[in-house]
């Protein structure tokens, strides 16, 4: 048995108070709510594999370069980013599954309706719906499970979908992949956001691209943020209003928006000195403040439904493990020891 394996092992097997004690936690599990977070579980096999799957492609990816990335036009070097997002996502489906965890009591459920390598992404507000990304026909595609019929809907079709979530009155903000092609100097396609209407209108696209992700549509309807990157590959956070979509604005440097339910707080995941860190600010950029203070690097934020508290992944030393953070940034603790966790929707 390796020593992380013995490690895992003596974690789960300590008592619920010297769990608390061992992750410097303050949160207590009576405090936390008891809406199931959905979540991406990768165990130990599964890490290693994906591991040597990365490697390998990597190393194909070099053999079959043909020529220097300095020397690459800007559509290429484009190309070769929406490439490692989708081998991101094919990696992803080969190498994980969703479970439901309960914050109060940290037991873990995995679940029947969503195959392996599904990704959850957003809870409908009441929660009685979980939006998931799933591959079908070997496309990533949008699926619905009802929480309380058990259903599972299919949402988008076609062309590749990597991402979405909610927005008022029935439609969906999706990420949607389209060949990328250069007209008249100017890059179309890639990664772009795309709005579907409920009645199987034709979905409309409202971001330019070429990669766009992490839609995170505000409570009252009237802001869509979502994050960008380039050829240059830095992530940053946009925004467009919806309801008249124009030219997309830079709102701040960091990736993977959500918005409190409030709609008073945007929170993200930002570069600071000490690394990726949980910021929050307002929906127009101004008082950027940290959210509270950790030692790991922290990414994925997912807000509970009343507001006072943040999951997110944290890496630290190699280890990456879910955590929970109040809202204050004042008290924060890991909600799961036995395996790897990402990508949790609350």
């Amino acid at each position: 048995m390796s020593a992380l394996s013995q490690k895992r092992r003596a974690l789960a097997a300590l008592p619920l108070a010297a769990l608390l004690a061992c992750a410097g936690a303050g949160v207590g599990s009576d405090l936390l709510p008891s809406d199931p977070l959905a979540l991406v579980l990768r165990e130990e096999d599964d890490l290693k594999r994906l591991e040597q799957h990365a490697k390998r492609w990597l190393e194909e990816r070099h053999e079959n370069s043909e020529r220097p990335a300095v020397l690459q036009s800007e559509l290429a070097r484009t190309r070769e980013r929406i490439e490692e997002a989708l081998e991101e996502e094919n990696r992803r489906a080969l190498y994980s599954r969703v479970v439901f965890l309960d914050p109060q009591t940290r037991e873990l459920t995995r679940v029947e309706f969503a195959s392996r390598g599904s990704r959850p992404l957003e809870w409908s507000p009441d929660r009685s719906r979980l939006l998931f990304v799933s591959e079908r026909e070997r496309r990533t595609q949008l699926f619905e499970w009802n929480r309380e019929s058990g259903e599972v809907r299919q949402l988008t079709f076609g062309e590749a979908h990597l991402d979405g979530c909610y927005g008022p009155d029935g439609r969906l903000a999706v990420v949607r992949h389209t060949p990328l092609t250069e007209v008249a100097g100017r890059l179309v396609g890639g990664l772009r956001i795309w709005i579907t209407e409920p009645g199987g209108r034709r979905p409309l696209p409202v971001s330019d691209g070429p990669i766009d992700r992490a839609p995170a549509w505000s409570p009252r309807g009237d802001v869509l943020a979502f994050e960008r990157s380039g050829a240059r590959g830095i992530p940053s956070i946009h925004w467009i209003d919806p309801r008249a979509p124009g030219e997309a604005r830079l709102l701040l440097r960091g990736r993977s928006p959500v918005f409190h339910p409030s709609g008073a707080w945007l929170i993200y995941s930002g570069r600071t000195r000490s690394g990726w860190k949980l910021l929050r600010a307002h929906p127009d950029g101004g008082g950027r403040r940290p959210l509270g203070k950790g030692s790991s690097q922290e990414f994925d934020p997912a807000i509970s439904r009343d507001g006072r508290f943040v999951a997110f992944t944290g890496v630290l030393q190699g280890e990456t493990r879910l955590y929970v953070r109040t809202f204050d940034g004042g008290s924060e603790r890991q909600l799961y020891f036995d395996g790897t966790g990402y990508a949790p929707a609350w």
